[in-house]
């Protein structure tokens, strides 16, 4: 099952940098909620299990890249993503989505080159009252006619992150204290935004990187993400804080690779795991 949408990037799809990575985490989900929505024929409010608990898209991998840079997507640009979608089971959702530039409208020199590849896992769940941390796996009932494949075995993308689920996190090089902003950070249904964490974890991280940089001579916010993955394992409540840690950091003079956690600061529950490349944008 595949959609395809075309955006004029304007500035709410663009940053400092170039392209919003906030903006393509927020399309590339709705995508790939919307795919799941057009199979089960239902709007997503309206998404229920076998016993009428509403459920809603639980995110648990989000793996991107980003060539040659944010700095490759310019202002009018037309941007195009192509997803396609598939299952295992019930309750397990895998999309991949590809970005191009439209070559009649983009600049010649780099559109062929500014490209996005993309891959998102997910599954469902359903909460009872107002408890993020009480989120319990849920399943929607098929339609007869459900037009999304399922694949006949466990993709290598949820073999990985079965795998990232039990790795124990100890002795950061950095830790930090973020307060979620409610405005920003929780989306509609009073949870914290998929989209989110990779922006928490990027103002945390800059509070290691811009010291550690500014002793080199360079502006750390001169560096454009180019590769992300992130391991979805929790959420949390609105009022909450999270702590990040840094645990590992590669630092060059024209970028870095990081491996960072993000956890709840209430009961020390792993919430994310983010493995992050990082190169000079200009």
């Amino acid at each position: 099952m595949k959609k395809t949408r075309h955006y004029e990037l304007g500035m709410p799809a663009l940053g400092y940098l170039g392209l919003s990575e906030a903006w393509l985490c927020r399309e590339l989900g709705d995508l790939h909620w919307n795919l799941i929505c057009d199979g089960l024929n239902t709007v997503s409010s309206r998404l229920e299990d076998s016993i009428g608990n509403r459920l809603y898209a639980t995110f648990t991998r989000l793996k991107y890249s980003i060539k040659p840079g944010l700095d490759g997507f310019k202002e009018n640009d037309e941007l195009i993503l192509d997803a396609d979608i598939s299952r295992y089971g019930a309750s397990l959702f895998f999309s991949e989505t590809k970005g191009t530039l439209d070559s009649d409208t983009s600049d010649k020199a780099t559109h062929a080159t500014a490209t996005i590849k993309a891959a998102l896992m997910s599954t469902f769940s359903s909460r009872e009252g107002d408890d993020n941390k009480a989120l319990t796996r849920g399943e929607p009932l098929l339609p007869p006619d459900f037009s999304i494949p399922e694949q006949a075995a466990m993709p290598e993308f949820g073999k990985v992150y079965r795998k990232h689920r039990g790795v124990s996190w100890t002795d950061p090089i950095f830790e930090t204290q973020y307060e979620l902003n409610p405005f920003y950070d929780i989306n509609g249904v009073s949870l914290v935004y998929f989209a989110a964490y990779p922006l928490i974890a990027d103002i945390c991280e800059l509070r290691f990187t811009k010291t550690a940089y500014a002793e080199r001579g360079i502006d750390a916010l001169a560096m454009g993400t180019v590769e992300r993955d992130v391991f979805y394992f929790a959420n949390c409540a609105s009022n909450e804080a999270i702590i990040y840690q840094l645990h590992k950091i590669t630092l060059t003079d024209t970028g870095y690779t990081s491996t960072a956690t993000l956890t709840r600061s209430s009961d020390g529950k792993l919430m994310a795991e983010l493995q992050t490349r990082k190169v000079l944008q200009f």
